[in-house]
């Protein structure tokens, strides 16, 4: 590349004079074919690395975001635009399995061993909406990017699960804590804390 552009720079006669305009058309022609080739080579290097990191949504969002820093010319610049639609297709199989975890284990969660069952409950739902949220958090900082047919029906998705894990499920069990043990409060603030002997037991 840096030959061609060397030869434009030293190009030996009048640009502009009709005699040496084919040498000069073939002399741009090499030049144009060799930004031409870089331009695939780059458009394959992106396709293959994004299909590398593809398996996690945040962080083929986290690359593409650094490739749209720099600047570039613009068939590449639309290329890297059409993978926001990949990322978003990415996120929307995470949202899926995520969705898959929390319908198989609601009834009866993993929870570690020194946790009670509710809160175990409740801290096992908050990590399912931890690792959706992180994600959408990242793609509203690129919404003009994002705002096709796409990220609508994603966001949608993302919408609905995480309403099932908060109102839906922890919500719920918190309310029935709540219920549960205020009812106990109260039975026990009835009792009395200290029972009269009765007369003539031996003291």
């Amino acid at each position: 590349m840096r030959d061609q552009v060397r030869k434009l720079e030293a190009f030996p006669r009048d640009v502009f004079s009709e005699k040496y305009s084919q040498m000069w058309k073939q002399t741009f022609d090499n030049f144009m074919s060799q930004i031409a080739q870089i331009d695939q080579h780059v458009v394959a290097l992106i396709d293959k690395t994004f299909s590398d990191r593809l398996n996690s949504s945040e962080g083929a969002f986290d690359l593409l975001s650094k490739f749209q820093n720099v600047r570039t010319r613009e068939a590449i610049k639309e290329l890297l635009t059409r993978k926001y639609d990949d990322v978003l297709k990415t996120y929307s199989h995470e949202l899926r399995e995520m969705e898959r975890l929390f319908t198989e284990g609601r009834d009866s969660p993993p929870i570690s061993k020194n946790m009670p069952p509710k809160a175990g409950s409740i801290a096992w739902a908050r990590s399912i909406m931890g690792r959706i949220k992180a994600p959408i958090k990242k793609f509203k900082s690129k919404a003009d990017q994002l705002m096709t047919k796409t990220f609508k029906g994603v966001a949608l998705n993302y919408v609905k699960l995480a309403k099932d894990l908060d109102k839906g499920y922890e919500q719920v069990i918190f309310e029935n804590w709540r219920k549960e043990n205020t009812e106990k409060a109260i039975e026990l603030l009835k009792k009395n804390i200290l029972d009269k002997k009765k007369v003539g037991d031996s003291v």
